[in-house]
């Protein structure tokens, strides 16, 4: 339909990046990053301006089809946040945080400790059915363990769910469809994290009112981020508001913008960090270093700022000499050949070499990775 999507195979791009995605909430599996949650601050850094929903859906929609819908976001960042924060310090995540920490962890480095996350505590009733073990940093489930949550809201703010283990690309992982979750006694989930949605779990919008949530365990489990959290709309919606950003947009192969700011400020892009990339501003290249793990930070002069983003893969240039190498050769053998004597043994070597290469680069990316999955599906 013409849209970018936050989802895609991880192998268009480096490993970090599916690592934050995971540590940011939202769903991945294998080799794929899927669209399905984060929060919506985090919607908000990637600049995702619309959602997809069932049509039956209550909100408003610019565009419907065969049961599902386009629906616009009620906010979202413009591509490249500018702060005044130093992120000096901010260069990786801490490996320590929870998957609700983290959200708040970025959202205090780019507001001075400005608190939009809140973590609630199950009420005491549910105790014997859940402990934390902090040698091994985990939360331990017992089968049939139900742990309620009472959580009186205030203002506005937005509930999640999370149930979240170490990171990898496991097709499957033990707390899988371990977990059903309820608000108010309606199910929001049966089946919940699995392999299709494991990531942070939206329980709804509340304002001024009681909210219960009940979390029926259906498998014994163990997992390092586990609980109940808030992030108040509110306080979203003013720092957004009050948010410069550098709008930058896409223009054939580069990103563009211009932004005036006063003093010195950085810029901060939810673009994937990578070393091909070239900063320009004002026409002149300058630094730009990771942040949050992966995304990318430069700074801006004070005053008018003309910036300029390209991109060339690592190794790009190397490989470009090689192919334009090997196609000379390739053409001066088509020329020469007649005048060329091979030794019939070389001939058959450099066939069966080549098509060795073939086979063998077949079966890893396409039929290895087909096998496993059917493999660990069979398994499970």
């Amino acid at each position: 339909m013409g849209f970018s999507s936050l989802g895609h195979y991880t192998s268009l791009t480096d490993n970090d990046n599916m690592t934050l995605q995971k540590k940011l909430g939202y769903t991945s599996v294998w080799m794929e990053v899927g669209t399905a949650g984060g929060t919506r601050f985090t919607n908000a850094l990637y600049s995702a301006k619309y959602k997809l929903v069932k049509s039956n859906s209550s909100e408003d929609s610019i565009y419907s089809s065969n049961g599902y819908s386009i629906v616009e976001m009620p906010y979202s960042y413009g591509l490249g946040i500018i702060t005044d924060s130093d992120l000096s310090d901010c260069e990786e995540i801490p490996d320590e945080l929870t998957r609700a920490q983290i959200q708040q962890y970025i959202f205090s480095s780019l507001y001075n400790d400005k608190t939009l996350i809140t973590e609630y505590d199950y009420n005491a009733e549910t105790s014997s059915g859940i402990s934390y073990n902090s040698n091994n940093g985990k939360y331990a489930i017992s089968n049939g363990a139900c742990i309620y949550y009472t959580i009186d809201v205030s203002d506005r703010q937005v509930l999640y769910a999370d149930c979240f283990d170490d990171i990898s690309n496991n097709l499957s992982e033990d707390y899988y469809d371990s977990l059903e979750v309820s608000v108010n006694g309606i199910t929001i989930s049966n089946s919940y994290p699995s392999s299709t949605k494991n990531c942070l779990l939206e329980l709804g919008e509340f304002e001024d009112e009681t909210v219960t949530v009940t979390i029926k365990c259906k498998s014994q489990i163990k997992c390092y981020s586990f609980g109940v959290f808030s992030l108040d709309s509110e306080v979203l919606e003013e720092a957004i508001e009050a948010t410069d950003c550098a709008n930058l947009t896409y223009d054939g192969s580069k990103l563009i913008g211009n932004t005036t700011v006063s003093g010195e400020k950085t810029c901060v892009l939810s673009v994937p960090y990578n070393d091909g990339f070239t900063v320009r501003v004002n026409g002149e290249k300058v630094e730009y270093s990771r942040v949050f793990s992966d995304f990318i930070s430069f700074e801006l002069d004070n005053g008018e700022n003309e910036i300029e983003i390209s991109f060339i893969p690592k190794g790009f240039v190397p490989g470009l000499v090689i192919t334009i190498v090997g196609a000379a050769v390739f053409v001066l053998y088509i020329l020469f050949k007649d005048r060329i004597e091979f030794k019939d043994i070389v001939g058959k070597i450099s066939i069966i070499a080549v098509g060795a290469v073939v086979v063998i680069g077949f079966i890893l990316v396409y039929v290895f990775p087909m096998v496993v999955k059917m493999f660990t599906a069979f398994k499970e």
